[in-house]
């Protein structure tokens, strides 16, 4: 198949073509568009492909949130019906925590089979297996992202011979299957999201020995958006609908203190502090 040209948005072929006249224009907002592993958008924001015609505004600086959950707490999870993804995948999913670490995804598998994703020192790693040995692919971007600023995350496998990973608007990190003594991904029961259950940090094949702690939207899996607090099949702990932003931690802190004559008063294990001030007369 030849193509001479390719339109997003709208078509700007002849009036004469009766059929693309029937069409309207799309209005809205769009993100993440590939063809041939090339994400366009992108190259057409870098004004990186040729012949280039642009009448689209590029708005990165406000990101688009769907669904958003807060896990309050490093031992919060969800539990969602596995990932297929035997031979080819996709994830993709926003996140902000101000945590270095913690694990954002895992699901087991057959055997030694298994994708897991999880922050280490405020980078991203991926790592998985397909029965011939644990791999971790680090996601080298310039600043940590454990800077409470909201960081879009996509995964994928279009085929047998790659997958790769991105964090926002940078270069995919790739890593490359081909000669893999074995490619197929068997994942069998959970797909955890946001931690897993305390026994599971033990002898495991990711680094994270708690779970994730601040907020996630917009998660995707294979083209399913699941809201992680409704359509789960399993919640524990803190898991609740909305991001608090910085007032996600639960903090525990001693019943009463004194501070420069003033009696301050404080509740154990709250969502956000409450202090009471009374002067010493």
């Amino acid at each position: 198949m030849n193509l001479l040209q390719m339109e997003i948005g709208k078509s700007v072929m002849p009036q004469d073509d009766l059929y693309l006249r029937q069409i309207p224009s799309f209005v809205g907002s769009m993100q993440q568009f590939y063809f041939n592993s090339k994400e366009i958008i992108q190259l057409a924001k870098t004004n990186s492909l040729p012949n280039l015609n642009i009448t689209a505004r590029f708005n990165s600086d406000t990101p688009m949130l769907r669904d958003t959950v807060t896990f309050k707490s490093k031992d919060a999870y969800v539990a969602l019906p596995k990932l297929l993804a035997r031979a080819q995948f996709s994830i993709s999913f926003q996140f902000k925590t101000v945590e270095s670490y913690g694990l954002l995804m895992y699901n087991g598998g057959q055997g030694q089979d298994f994708i897991a994703i999880e922050l280490q020192d405020g980078y991203l790693h991926l790592l998985f297996n397909m029965g011939g040995g644990s791999q971790r692919v680090f996601v080298n971007t310039p600043q940590r992202l454990n800077d409470n600023q909201w960081h879009l995350v996509s995964v994928q496998r279009p085929g047998l011979e790659q997958m790769q990973i991105r964090v926002d608007d940078e270069h995919p990190t790739i890593s490359d299957l081909t000669g893999s003594t074995s490619m197929h991904l068997d994942l069998t029961g959970y797909l955890y999201v946001g931690g897993v259950s305390k026994s599971m940090y033990n002898n495991m094949p990711y680094s994270s020995l708690h779970g994730f702690q601040g907020c996630m939207a917009s998660v995707d899996f294979n083209g399913q958006r699941p809201n992680l607090v409704r359509e789960a099949l399993k919640i524990y702990y803190a898991v609740e609908e909305g991001c608090q932003g910085d007032d996600y931690k639960t903090i525990c802190i001693p019943l009463s203190c004194v501070i420069n004559c003033f009696i301050v008063s404080l509740y154990t294990c709250i969502d956000a502090v409450l202090v009471h001030i009374i002067k010493i007369s």
